[in-house]
């Protein structure tokens, strides 16, 4: 799932037993059996557009 969330600055440190940024909460979010594709994609989508309105994608 694509997402503003994926943007990063560039900065985080590598998580050395996954090899991603340590900032990378994606595959956390996307591991919540409760949520639904429904509130990911609020999580991962809108509510990002809402903190960054100008952002476009």
């Amino acid at each position: 799932m694509r997402s503003i969330a994926s943007s990063r600055s560039g900065t985080a440190v590598l998580n050395p037993d996954t090899g991603r940024p340590s900032d990378d909460m994606i595959p956390v979010i996307d591991s919540i059996d409760f949520l639904t594709d429904a509130d990911k994609k609020n999580v991962f989508r809108e509510t990002a557009l809402k903190a960054f309105p100008l952002y476009t994608g």
